[in-house]
């Protein structure tokens, strides 16, 4: 996938008193980004297994393929929009980490506070606040921001999710939950974890400082490509079949130096 980004904006002279102007070339950027292939590891369905079932098991493996395969994919995906996003760091009470392989330490909650300096940070990147911004709360935060009267309030009033998917509105950005988001280290900048390695079918272990985050973006400013239809692979084999399943996938945002996406961070403690 690729697409050209434009250069730095121009400058302005109010009420110029100078004769001429010097002309510069506008320097635009070529910006790109590779797809990566999803295969699932096969499962065998015996011709015997088929026809004793009572239901139809053929297709029901196809849709477990497919599923495991759009979760992997949107959380990489997820990964590379957060590469370069904006940081900022959970601010409330000290609760237990929820991460996997973090659950002996201590991590900061979530607040609506940090949401809106994240909303802040977007607003001076000059990104659009015309309702159209997307917050992503994984589970862990979602129980955080429920202990808030505010958000309790606007979650149990929302009957939103029936007609876009969107748990609610709240404070001019579409809400959706996650069982989990992206991972950060605890670096000084915190990095965007792999969910898994290339390679493997198995997620990485959790690490004693993985922490969990809200990614907040607008849909303009990132970008995703996903191969419409996963590529089913069939083969008969001795006693029945092999079934799996393929596609493409990947993602970035769309401007190089990350603009238009937030991450707000647990905080060690």
């Amino acid at each position: 996938m690729n697409w050209a980004q434009a250069g730095a904006r121009p400058s302005v002279i109010i009420n110029r008193n100078n004769a001429s102007l010097t002309a510069s070339p506008r320097g635009d950027f070529n910006v790109s980004y590779e797809l990566d292939e999803y295969q699932s590891v096969p499962n065998v369905l015996s011709w015997t297994d088929e026809y004793v079932v009572n239901y139809a098991k053929r297709q029901s493996i196809l849709r477990e393929h497919t599923l495991q395969m759009t979760l992997d994919a949107s959380l990489r995906i997820m990964k590379y929009w957060a590469e370069k996003a904006a940081i900022v760091r959970t601010t409330g009470e000290t609760r237990k980490s929820k991460s996997p392989g973090a659950t002996a330490t201590d991590r900061k909650k979530f607040l609506i506070d940090d949401i809106l300096a994240a909303k802040e940070t977007l607003k001076r990147q000059n990104i659009p606040d015309d309702g159209r911004l997307v917050m992503l709360l994984p589970a862990t935060a979602e129980t955080d921001l429920l202990t808030v009267q505010e958000f309790r309030s606007a979650y149990l009033s929302s009957r939103q999710v029936l007609a876009t998917g969107s748990l609610m509105p709240f404070l001019g950005m579409n809400v959706f939950t996650t069982s989990t988001s992206v991972l950060f280290s605890n670096a000084s900048t915190p990095v965007a974890l792999n969910h898994k390695a290339d390679d493997s079918a198995t997620n990485r272990s959790g690490a004693a400082t993985d922490n969990e985050s809200i990614l907040i973006w607008h849909p303009d400013m990132v970008s995703r490509g996903i191969s419409a239809d996963s590529l089913v692979s069939i083969i008969p084999v001795h006693g029945g079949v092999e079934m799996s399943a393929t596609a493409l996938a990947g993602g970035r945002t769309y401007r190089k130096d990350g603009e238009g996406i937030v991450a707000i961070v647990e905080t060690v403690v």
